[in-house]
């Protein structure tokens, strides 16, 4: 009797514990995850020329960008206060994806370019594109794409909440931690940390989730459309 009983309970515990539900609310890799502060004006920087001259110089020194002559471009430095931001989250798999902004007018267009950037920068993490890139600069600038627009490890922190490096993979400066917490809606609410400072939030932030076969025409207006749904 004792060992019959010991055979049903080696049995029937394995299945209950492989029976337990996954209770975790989980990112979606369907669509995109889009902030847009709905702000229609550009503030530069003032005096902002050197502080982005410096910066270009730094990273020439680095090697991340081609050495090449100033251009009028260079002079724009926009401060992420008080003008036009507009970010993306996509998850390609569990373990990888991408996340970029952009500081840019609202007629600018861009929404088909950011969704084909988004596409690309999919395949080719995943290997489903094999890119051959023959000019030098051109290189610099895609393996700078790839170590800073890419994001691995997602780890989640409890059930709701998954954590990743955003930006600057090999730039300590650069760094930034996004912690995520996916909402019972969907959405998703993004803290973002420099990982030298992982109590001091530079961002914290609503994403509203957008399958992919439900992207509106103008993509910058997402924001304000949910806004008026409230």
């Amino acid at each position: 009797m004792r060992i019959l009983l010991t055979f049903l309970f080696t049995s029937i515990l394995p299945l209950k514990t492989n029976a337990q539900p996954d209770t975790r609310r989980h990112f979606r890799t369907d669509g995109i995850y889009f902030f847009d502060n709905g702000i229609d004006t550009l503030k530069l920087i003032k005096d902002g020329l050197q502080m982005q001259l410096d910066m270009i110089k730094y990273m020439q020194d680095e090697g991340i960008k081609p050495k090449r002559d100033f251009t009028h471009n260079d002079s724009i430095v926009i401060s992420s206060e008080g003008s036009c931001r507009h970010e993306y989250i996509a998850f390609f798999n569990d373990t990888c994806g991408t996340s970029f902004g952009n500081v840019d007018v609202r007629d600018s267009g861009n929404t088909s370019s950011d969704l084909n950037y988004i596409d690309e920068l999919r395949k080719i993490t995943l290997g489903d594109s094999i890119v051959t890139i023959e000019n030098p600069d051109s290189l610099l600038i895609f393996n700078y794409k790839m170590n800073n627009f890419t994001f691995r490890s997602i780890n989640y922190v409890n059930d709701s909440t998954i954590q990743f490096i955003k930006i600057g993979k090999g730039l300590d400066f650069m760094e930034r931690i996004a912690v995520c917490t996916i909402k019972k809606d969907g959405n998703m609410q993004v803290k973002v940390y420099p990982s030298f400072d992982p109590m001091f939030a530079l961002n914290d932030d609503l994403y509203i989730f957008i399958s992919y076969n439900k992207i509106p025409p103008d993509l910058v207006e997402a924001k304000r459309y949910f806004e008026l749904k409230k």
